[in-house]
């Protein structure tokens, strides 16, 4: 869920993966929390819902915008080719 500690990123693979740094470990050197599939092509862009926090959007290089519940495993919504 967004706040001060959480990071989107996505990738050329059309992955985005959620990061929260409290669960930074010493041990793994990571904080990585999930990741989504849901692109054919590259991220280009990703937000965070400043009104439901744990939602967020992305957009591809495949055209298409997905919208995301950190919550769940597959997309609630996806517009686009």
């Amino acid at each position: 869920a967004f706040d001060l500690n959480s990071l989107l990123a996505g990738d050329s693979h059309g992955i985005v993966y959620l990061y929260d740094r409290r669960k930074f470990s010493a041990e793994t050197k990571n904080c990585y929390v999930k990741a989504f599939s849901g692109h054919s092509e590259a991220v280009t862009c990703l937000e965070f819902n400043p009104i439901t926090p744990n939602y967020f959007a992305s957009g591809g290089e495949d055209g298409c915008v997905a919208l995301w519940d950190t919550d769940k495993d597959h997309a609630l919504a996806v517009n686009g080719s």
